[in-house]
């Protein structure tokens, strides 16, 4: 800040930069809980997903299991 500027002055500046610092921090937290809330979404599907094709049977399994004669 230039030094010509009043006492007042400066300390509104000083202000304004602490309440964007806050802000900016914010949006990032708040960005930060939505991806990890993303994250935990997708991995939850697809993690369920896995579960459920190991249980049935696929068609390498099916030709890779001895026939019955």
């Amino acid at each position: 800040m230039p030094d010509g500027m009043s006492g007042e002055a400066q300390a509104a500046i000083r202000q304004t930069i602490r309440e964007s610092f806050v802000a900016g921090f914010r949006l990032v937290a708040y960005l930060a809980a939505g991806l990890a809330a993303a994250s935990a979404l997708s991995s939850w599907l697809l993690i369920e997903g896995k579960a459920r094709r190991e249980t049935e049977p696929t068609f390498d399994d099916e030709r890779a299991a001895p026939a019955d004669s």
